[in-house]
């Protein structure tokens, strides 16, 4: 089981960007516009309050999930 889900980490990243990217490509092929130069930076502050307020309601493994998830970015 455990080799099994050490194959599945391995792995797995590459493949789901492998595969988002065919999407994105079968999606340009019929002519959907892709946009990829987003600046998110009025999102990220307005939602940054609430994204901390939730946070910190949850506990502090939604605050390191919280920290992971704006290092992301």
């Amino acid at each position: 089981m455990q080799a099994a889900a050490d194959e599945v980490n391995r792995t797995q990243p590459a493949k789901a960007l492998e595969l988002e990217h065919q999407s994105t490509e079968k999606l340009k092929s019929i002519g959907v516009k892709v946009v990829t130069d987003v600046d998110k930076s009025g999102f990220t502050a307005i939602a940054d309050p609430y994204l901390d307020k939730l946070a910190k309601g949850l506990g502090p493994h939604a605050e390191k999930i919280k920290n992971l998830i704006r290092a992301i970015n």
